[in-house]
């Protein structure tokens, strides 16, 4: 079964058919190339479980990673996220990627800025 996770287009959606069969057919290439055991992805199921829908076209990586977070089977997407969660969510990814161990930014004056930007704006 293949399950795509769309929040900008849905199934049956004009975008989808040109590419389908191209997309399955790099996914085979790639897992002939590299996995070496029998498998035939023309075969699969294609589905498309409800998500919730973007507003912005801008927000999709957000939606992409969040998705990937929390996707499950027997998990309704649509119950444990909505539109009005993802400006928060972009910003906890950004504090978590800027805020990672191995940024180099860290303990330089960028950090500074980031954490006292508010004080030096007021002050």
């Amino acid at each position: 079964m293949l399950v795509f996770l769309d929040s900008l287009h849905n199934e049956g959606d004009d975008f989808f058919r040109p590419i389908m069969a191209q997309l399955k057919a790099n996914l085979q290439t790639a897992w002939d190339k590299f996995v070496c055991s029998p498998m035939d992805f023309r075969t699969f199921k294609t589905v498309f479980p409800p998500v919730p829908r973007q507003n912005l076209s801008c927000d999709s990586r957000v939606y992409v990673m969040k998705f990937i977070e929390l996707w499950s089977p027997r998990i309704l997407l649509s119950n444990l996220l909505s539109n009005e969660n993802i400006c928060n969510i972009r910003v906890q990814y950004a504090n978590r990627i800027f805020f990672h161990e191995k940024n180099q930014m860290l303990q330089t004056e960028i950090q500074n800025v980031v954490l006292n930007w508010f004080d030096s704006y007021f002050n």
